[in-house]
């Protein structure tokens, strides 16, 4: 005999591969605490947009309408590198887009995008268990 065997480890054995219902119960547990967890949690629900930036003028043209009017954005061009939050002053809707004008505080930091960027717009919560089961984690709508 390698080791002795434990009283303790014995009876845990016999308790675990004598009935499934232990193993059943675990499984309920670990369900039901996945449920419980994910439902308690919020995550925001972010809309992409393409949008060109003028940074000399301070202002953002989006091509396209958007359904919340935001007072911070998230702004980059490849989000793996930088992503900028700028604060919203003012928006103006055109025909064929929405301009939205930059705080002064926030202009110096457009300074190192490109003129093509993207826009990260909060377009409310969500609870992280619709985000994983409902939508199968897909950000967009």
């Amino acid at each position: 005999m390698l080791y002795k065997k434990s009283r303790i480890g014995t009876r845990y054995v016999h308790l675990m591969t004598s009935s499934p219902y232990p193993f059943l119960l675990f499984v309920a547990i670990g369900i039901t605490s996945f449920i419980l967890a994910t439902s308690s949690i919020t995550v925001d629900s972010v809309s992409i947009y393409p949008a060109s930036l003028d940074a000399d003028a301070g202002t953002i043209f989006v091509d396209s309408r958007l359904p919340v009017l935001p007072s911070v954005v998230f702004v980059y061009t490849n989000r793996n590198e930088a992503v900028v939050s700028l604060n919203i002053d003012d928006t103006k809707d055109l025909d064929d887009g929405v301009t939205l004008f930059v705080s002064p505080d926030s202009i110096g930091k457009m300074q190192g995008l490109g003129k093509s960027v993207y826009l990260d717009v909060s377009s409310g919560k969500e609870t992280l268990l619709r985000r994983i089961i409902l939508r199968a984690g897909k950000n967009n709508e």
